[in-house]
C-alpha cells in the first residue's frame, strides 16, 4: 500500500514594510517561512544578490535538506 505524504508551507514577503519593487536595488529579499506547530525560519536571499547575510538564503536550506535527508537515509541502513 504506497502512502502519501503531505506537506504545506506559508511564505511571508516581510521586507514588503520597508517598501514596494521599485528598483533592483530598492528592494527588501527579507522573508520569513512558516509552517504549522513549528518555529518561523526568517530568510533572505544571497548576500550575492543582495540578502541578508545573517538569515537563511534557500542555497544555504537546500544544502541542509540535502545533507540530512542523506544522514537519515545512512542512519536508516545502519538500522
Amino acid at each position: 500500500m504506497a502512502r502519501e505524504h503531505h506537506y504545506e508551507a506559508h511564505l511571508v514577503w516581510t521586507g514588503a514594510a520597508q517598501g514596494p519593487t521599485s528598483d533592483y536595488e530598492a528592494y527588501s529579499r527579507d522573508l520569513r517561512a512558516e509552517v504549522e506547530g513549528k518555529p518561523p525560519i526568517e530568510g533572505s536571499s544571497d548576500p550575492g544578490f543582495r540578502g541578508d547575510p545573517s538569515r537563511y538564503n534557500p542555497e544555504d536550506l537546500l544544502v541542509v535538506s540535502l545533507s540530512a535527508c542523506h544522514m537519515l537515509s545512512y542512519l536508516h541502513l545502519c538500522a
